[in-house]
């Protein structure tokens, strides 16, 4: 369910007038219309208040999941801390990710600042999710569960690269270990898309993931797989 159509279910529900849930969260009528409208969506911090007032989790409020749990936010720390470990996991410097935000870097490093951090705005919140390839709840520290999110069929090499690795549980140095690769930056590159195996490499990585080498390139006659080795 949207966002929109989740927070009129839900001010219904309690029955709230526009009017008065405004008021609540100090702010117009007009501009609460706006998140029922779809037009905009509010900032973290009052994306937290309503999920107070409603008591649901972030991640049923903006309609990422249909499952129905109270509002249970960790403390700052944990979101910034939870922040910086996935982007050094995916790889990404500060810079990168800020472009993927379409961002200044300096904007992005008080995120995960341990000591005036910030959060993003909610837009935001959810690209930051679907880069890492993680839920809203987790991203925030509501949960401690990894679900993938898996909306789409990875369409690149990159992308199948990376959720063969996510799902095998190893990280990018680990693999550039058991395949001689001479650093995991040489990984990582191909995992961002800026390079592509020669063909002895890319023979290694569908041995590795025990998948064919048609599979890692174009997405077909995946083979049947175990564990990797």
């Amino acid at each position: 369910m949207q966002f929109s159509k989740r927070l009129k279910a839900l001010r219904l529900e309690l029955g709230y007038t526009q009017k008065e849930l405004a008021e609540l969260l100090n702010i117009s009528q007009s501009s609460y219309a706006k998140y029922e409208k779809g037009i905009a969506k509010p900032k973290f911090a009052r994306l937290e208040e309503l999920a107070i007032i409603f008591d649901v989790s972030i991640s049923y409020l903006l309609g990422e999941t249909d499952t129905r749990t109270s509002s249970a936010l960790n403390e700052t720390l944990d979101f910034s801390k939870r922040i910086k470990m996935l982007r050094l996991e995916a790889g990404y410097t500060q810079k990168e990710l800020a472009e993927k935000l379409d961002m200044s870097s300096s904007g992005y490093s008080s995120y995960g600042s341990e000591i005036r951090p910030t959060f993003p705005r909610t837009d935001r919140l959810e690209k930051l999710a679907d880069v890492f390839n993680v839920s809203v709840s987790y991203l925030l520290g509501e949960t401690d569960e990894r679900p993938f999110v898996t909306n789409d069929k990875p369409s690149s090499f990159s992308e199948r690269l990376k959720k063969l690795r996510i799902q095998s549980g190893y990280s990018q140095a680990e693999i550039s270990k058991k395949i001689n690769l001479s650093s995991r930056q040489v990984y990582n590159n191909y995992e961002k898309g800026v390079n592509k195996p020669q063909k002895e490499t890319l023979e290694k990585l569908a041995d590795f993931f025990e998948v064919s080498v048609e599979y890692l390139l174009n997405g077909t006659q995946k083979l049947k797989s175990s564990k990797p080795k």
